[in-house]
């Protein structure tokens, strides 16, 4: 239950690359109301993940959860106008790519693993870089390629923060899987120094991600 709801806006995404546009746009409207209805379904009934060493259903997740299901069923909608209106070269590659990106949003705000999180995290960058680019302008190429190498960057010193998080759990003599739920319970077992190093590029890298100061400039583009 918890897997169906970052995976159906990821097949319907994938559809969408090769269906006509006005299905696109059909598909676009409906993934958003079914996630929507299956992000609400999953508040109410908590359910166990299949994968539950990697995903988890938590309070703070399903907070960010419904917000980011709700804002995307009302874009969804105001889309499809702008869709009509505008004149984007490769509608399916953008109504796509909303899909998906929809899909690594999601996935984020469910894992329970701290390199399941980063994948994701990473997926939203590739997933959205081509949203940015849908006018195929030397601006919009320009600020594609700023977000892909400045967040890829700040992704790789997260990768090395998580990875010493890791390395302060057999410092500190921790035997416990690299979930959120487990790491919390031996917090105050793990190697302080370590902890702390891995917290530092976790926060600078996941900030460049986020478009923190003053690692934001990709975000003026």
């Amino acid at each position: 239950m918890v897997e169906i709801v970052f995976l159906t806006p990821f097949i319907t995404g994938l559809g969408t690359f090769f269906l006509p546009k006005i299905i696109g746009r059909c598909l676009l409207v409906l993934t958003g109301a079914a996630h929507l209805t299956l992000s609400l379904m999953l508040w109410r009934d908590q359910p166990r993940a299949i994968f539950d060493q990697y995903f988890a259903v938590t309070p703070e997740g399903m907070l960010s959860l419904l917000v980011i299901s709700l804002l995307f069923f009302l874009i969804s909608i105001y889309t499809v106008g702008f869709l009509k209106e505008s004149k984007i070269q490769s509608e399916r590659l953008f109504t796509g790519g909303m899909l998906v990106f929809l899909s690594t949003m999601t996935m984020v705000t469910l894992s329970d693993h701290i390199m399941v999180m980063w994948i994701a995290i990473e997926a939203t960058t590739l997933a959205s870089a081509p949203l940015i680019n849908t006018h195929r302008s030397a601006a919009s190429l320009e600020a594609t390629w700023k977000y892909v190498l400045i967040c890829s960057v700040g992704i790789a010193m997260a990768l090395l923060g998580s990875v010493l998080v890791a390395f302060s759990m057999g410092q500190g003599n921790a035997d416990t899987p690299l979930s959120f739920s487990a790491l919390a319970g031996v917090a105050k077992t793990l190697n302080p120094l370590w902890l702390k190093a891995g917290f530092v590029f976790i926060l600078v890298g996941y900030g460049t991600k986020m478009g923190l100061a003053p690692m934001h400039t990709w975000l003026p583009d």
